[in-house]
């Protein structure tokens, strides 16, 4: 092994197309910068666990989530590191029925995808977690009665959050129908997510729709949901990402083809995950740039890409 291996830039390897390397490296930055870790024992989910020392269990999950992120950002054992790292994710969330979390869920399945993967899998199986991750959403949402008849957005932005801005907007329309609508647009945008990333063709579009979609509840309530946006941001990179890097533009190409090559960056990348998960900004500070800076995300998105996922 050398030295050029341990660099957490270099997404070279012999096993996971560098997609997949990249997604895990964001993900586990995210985590150590929010200072994130697998839950404690706390009414197990599984009956197993409480006859397991919680002090042994707490110590074992923590050790392995930091091996794993050592062997992530800083090794070639990625998919090794990546699987310490989303077991014990998983297993703190089975330990813990009340500190259940669709965002460290969401985290510790996108790691296992990581560790299952290969070159021979490709960015195929996280492919698929995201589109099982929408299309779950958007069934549920469909036979939620809660959905439709607008009492979800009036009990999250009203009763629960007191959003004075859409509060205010309700009047302007006649009663409830503002809530009735932000509830078939959020069903009607989530089946189309889980149609345009179900085709890689799509997938373009599928992430200029998710930017929009997501950006927009981040701002609406000046939150990032635990991991979970930068999670999702992750896997986005991970599924258009391109196989090799692209070549730089030759000097006097123009500003545009020089901002567009510096988007595609792994530093770029790496430096705007560090500016929006960092807990020295303000909430509305970090949630206006991991907005702004996911745009970067579309010069890679918009690319005719036609490379086997």
């Amino acid at each position: 092994m050398t030295w050029t291996a341990l660099n957490p830039l270099r997404l070279a390897h012999p096993e996971l197309p560098p997609a997949l390397v990249i997604a895990a490296r964001i993900v586990t930055l995210a985590l150590i910068l929010r200072g994130d870790s697998p839950f404690r024992v706390h009414l197990p989910v599984v009956g197993l666990l409480d006859a397991v020392d919680p002090a042994g269990l707490d110590l074992a999950t923590r050790g392995a989530a930091g091996i794993g992120y050592v062997l992530v950002l800083f090794s070639p054992l990625v998919r090794l590191g990546a699987g310490l790292s989303g077991s014990a994710y998983l297993l703190g969330l089975l330990a813990c029925r009340p500190c259940h979390s669709v965002a460290h869920t969401f985290v510790a399945c996108l790691l296992l995808v990581v560790a299952l993967s290969s070159g021979a899998t490709g960015t195929r199986v996280l492919r698929a977690q995201v589109v099982l991750l929408y299309a779950g959403a958007a069934f549920n949402k469909t036979f939620d009665v809660d959905w439709w008849n607008g009492r979800y957005f009036e009990t999250l932005l009203i009763a629960r959050h007191d959003h004075t801005l859409y509060a205010a907007a309700t009047t302007w329309l006649p009663e409830g129908w503002l809530s009735i609508a932000m509830g078939l647009l959020t069903i009607v945008t989530q089946w189309l997510l889980a149609a345009c990333f179900l085709r890689p063709r799509w997938t373009g579009a599928g992430v200029v729709l998710a930017i929009a979609f997501h950006g927009g509840m981040v701002l609406l309530l000046n939150a990032t949901f635990g991991p979970f946006v930068i999670a999702l941001i992750a896997a986005y990179v991970g599924l258009t990402w391109p196989d090799a890097p692209p070549a730089r533009p030759a000097s006097g190409s123009g500003w545009a083809a020089a901002a567009a090559w510096m988007a595609t960056r792994p530093a770029m990348v790496l430096l705007a995950t560090m500016l929006i998960t960092s807990e020295a900004f303000g909430g509305l500070v970090r949630n206006v740039s991991l907005v702004t800076l996911s745009l970067a995300l579309l010069p890679l998105a918009l690319r005719d890409s036609r490379r086997i996922t």
